[in-house]
């Protein structure tokens, strides 16, 4: 057992002094990686399904964003038509009310005086209209923000997927079996709680705040997002641990069994995996029933706290290997520097399981997405492994 590493309370998980993480022992032992020859064919079709729905849904974006502006547009000459009569409706009660005021001056005593009240309602319902205008602006600008990043997302996973269908990128996933010296991994992906305390105590800057939550940094429990690359290498080297390499992670992952999925070879469902499953363009159009509270939700996945689905965990006992957030793992794309990506001049590194955003086989073990090293994307983790020795 390495120095800094101690037993934790709960059989089979150790605690790492220098951040508090609870680890899991992965032995060492063969470990099976990449994908079969025969399951090639079967995954490149996945691919052009994957392609043609994620265009699908981009396009269904970029129509929701328009809708919403159009909504802007409409609130905002609303606004200005309201702003210009009660400006004239103001201008009418200051001439009326100075003409009262010389009427009174000429009235007879005992007479009844004609006095035209202050228009208070008319102020009153114009500050709340506006005040309703508002809210619904911010609203919807928030949410066109949102859009324009889920949108960019998806357009950022397209080339790759292309070249996964014009190259001979899958020699780099060909099944193999390799042999790995025992590691310890995080149980489950770095929290907002972990990191801040890493942000304190090194005047690191905190991530930006996710469209979802402006408070999101400080739910301890959920794992941190926006870390780059870097970011993540800086926090395990200051606690002394390391990113996992694609092979351990791998081998978290699959066990001694070389499923397809942590929990095993059983497709996903939203009991395993906290991702876009079943597919929400699926859900719209199928014929089925969808409660009014739910209609929308497929717009506003996010993650889910680091020890939820207990059912999804790897046979090495690893939460959300699949689903809520890529995890960054210290390998260099071996696509960084091809021609063909069209990523050629800039650093790229391999993330391992999806996100909360992701479907298909980008949750299946053996997929691997490059992201630029410096990406701060807001469904973008890490977790750390612990050599042996």
């Amino acid at each position: 057992m390495p120095v800094g590493m101690k037993k934790a309370g709960q059989h089979g998980q150790y605690c790492w002094e220098a951040d508090q993480s609870t680890m899991v022992y992965i032995p060492e032992g063969p470990a099976t990686l990449g994908v079969s020859i025969s399951q090639t064919e079967v995954f490149l079709q996945e691919i052009e399904e994957l392609q043609r729905y994620l265009q699908k849904l981009a396009d269904l974006y970029e129509k929701d964003q328009q809708w919403r502006s159009t909504l802007i547009q409409g609130i905002a000459m609303s606004n200005e038509t309201i702003q210009q009569l009660a400006s004239k409706l103001k201008d009418l009660y200051k001439r009326t009310h100075l003409l009262d005021q010389v009427q009174r001056r000429i009235e007879k005593p005992g007479e009844i005086q004609s006095t035209v009240p202050e228009p208070l309602s008319m102020q009153s319902e114009e500050f709340q209209y506006f005040s309703m205008t508002q809210h619904i602006l911010q609203k919807a600008l928030a949410d066109i923000s949102r859009l324009q990043m889920q949108k960019k997302e998806i357009l950022e996973l397209m080339p790759f997927l292309e070249l996964l269908q014009k190259s001979q990128v899958w020699q780099h996933w060909q099944s193999k079996l390799v042999r790995l010296p025992s590691f310890y991994m995080d149980c489950h992906e770095l929290t907002n709680q972990q990191y801040r305390v890493f942000c304190d105590a090194t005047d690191r800057s905190y991530p930006s705040t996710p469209y979802w939550n402006e408070d999101y940094f400080f739910q301890d429990e959920y794992p941190v997002i926006g870390v780059s690359w870097e970011d993540a290498m800086a926090y395990s080297i200051w606690c002394k641990k390391q990113l996992p390499s694609i092979q351990q992670w791998e081998k978290a992952a699959r066990g001694t069994t070389g499923s397809l999925y942590p929990w095993g070879n059983m497709d996903p469902d939203q009991t395993f995996v906290n991702a876009n499953v079943p597919p929400a363009i699926e859900a719209l159009e199928s014929k089925d029933i969808v409660p009014v509270e739910q209609e929308y939700q497929w717009l506003t996945y996010h993650p889910m706290p680091v020890h939820s689905l207990a059912k999804g965990r790897s046979q090495t006992g690893c939460y959300h290997l699949a689903g809520n957030v890529h995890e960054w793992c210290r390998d260099i794309s071996p696509f960084t520097y091809s021609e063909k990506m069209q990523f050629s001049g800039q650093e790229y590194r391999i993330t391992k399981g999806g996100s909360f955003n992701s479907t298909g086989i980008l949750l299946s073990n053996w997929f691997a997405q490059p992201f630029v090293s410096s990406s701060r994307r807001h469904d973008l983790g890490f977790r750390c492994v612990v050599g042996k020795d």
